[in-house]
């Protein structure tokens, strides 16, 4: 009985290796995936907190540089769902925060020209990220597994952020500025 089990199974593995197309069929258990998805998006906080934020600069002399950008702790309402379509398992969390910050600004609206650096808190933060499953076929006639990213969204809610200016005398009245910082910061983040 052993013996024909074993001629089965290598006659099994000889097919296998005759047919360029052969592969494995895997099935995800949602449930099991997530038991796992908190320490998954403690990965993707890890890898946002390593991005590098560029220097911006316009041609009317206005600068931000030495951006850095610090997400904070995940809460714990991260969702896991499919994404049918997409073929895609995707994880979402609307409740993020972090702090962006500055080490130096100028900002001139004549004839008034603000320097100096800023913190800027952003308390709502949304980070969705999805990976989508597939197969392709390569130049001798393989399939093989491939992996892409879909239904990738980030977003900043522009309403709830707390811009904190230090600097010269005009940076005082960086107030009527706010508009410039939070929608660079946010575009910069996003």
């Amino acid at each position: 009985m052993l013996k024909s089990i074993l001629a089965l199974t290598t006659f099994g593995l000889a097919a296998a290796v005759q047919n360029k197309t052969a592969g494995i069929h895997a099935a995800l258990d949602i449930l099991i995936l997530e038991q796992a998805k908190d320490t998954y998006f403690d990965d993707i906080v890890t890898v946002i907190n390593n991005l590098q934020i560029p220097d911006v600069e316009d041609s009317k002399g206005n600068y931000m540089r030495g951006n850095s950008f610090v997400m904070d702790e995940r809460s714990d309402n991260v969702l896991i769902y499919t994404d049918v379509p997409n073929n895609a398992l995707v994880m979402r969390c609307d409740k993020l925060s972090g702090v962006f910050y500055n080490d130096a600004f100028r900002y001139k609206e004549w004839p008034f020209v603000a320097t100096g650096h800023c913190d800027v808190i952003i308390n709502e933060i949304l980070v969705q990220f999805g990976l989508g499953f597939g197969t392709t076929d390569t130049a001798d006639g393989r399939r093989i597994p491939y992996i892409t990213g879909v239904d990738i969204d980030t977003k900043i809610n522009r309403f709830d952020i707390d811009i904190q200016i230090w600097g010269n005398i005009w940076s005082d009245l960086a107030s009527l500025f706010e508009v410039f910082f939070v929608g660079t910061v946010a575009d910069l983040i996003e």
